[in-house]
């Protein structure tokens, strides 16, 4: 299970209550997660794939953040919005997934029985609210050039796989300003 390995030194009594408590979750490309609809709670490890997380504002798909291999998603962020407002957070397999989902009845138990997850709970949510605040770094304002040049800064690895239409929507740049400034750092690609 790829998710115990990138959950370092636990004991075997931990490591004994994840592999008995997590459960695997697939999404074929395309398929959508609705966060409210299909009780989205705790954390969901991505052992293979990419997704988006996004909302719908106005009929419009927001994208906020990708998710790739090792990483997490963890619904603190959506349990902080009022529930009125959760309805639009969505999870869009770009490629074929799996996700490993820890309930939120499982961290809560892991948090109780074993004092050791107390720290590794705290890590994850530590690393995903810094990829959080790198993620809002590529869209704090609208149509600017900054967004482009954080998100090749700051990722990279998603120019090759996410596709342009996405990463302008999550850039909040027009496709075609995105594509003019992709053209000019990668005039191969276009």
């Amino acid at each position: 299970m790829v998710v115990l390995s990138s959950i370092q030194r636990m004991s075997p009594a931990l490591k004994k209550a994840l592999e008995k408590g997590v459960y695997p979750i697939r999404l074929n490309k395309g398929e959508i997660i609705n966060t409210i609809t299909d009780h989205f709670d705790g954390f969901y490890f991505v052992e293979k794939g990419m997704a988006q997380l996004f909302r719908m504002k106005k009929k419009e798909k927001m994208i906020f953040r990708f998710t790739v291999e090792d990483q997490f998603i963890i619904s603190i962020h959506m349990a902080s919005t009022p529930i009125s407002e959760r309805k639009g957070f969505f999870i869009e397999a770009l490629e074929d997934c799996i996700f490993w989902h820890f309930s939120t009845d499982l961290l809560q138990q892991l948090y109780d029985k074993y004092p050791e997850f107390n720290m590794h709970g705290q890590i994850i949510v530590v690393q995903e609210h810094a990829l959080m605040e790198q993620a809002h770094r590529c869209s704090p304002v609208e149509n600017s050039r900054e967004n482009y040049y954080n998100l090749c800064r700051d990722f990279p690895y998603l120019l090759d796989r996410v596709p342009i239409p996405n990463l302008a929507n999550f850039t909040w740049l027009k496709e075609s300003v995105f594509r003019h400034l992709h053209a000019k750092k990668n005039p191969t690609r276009l």
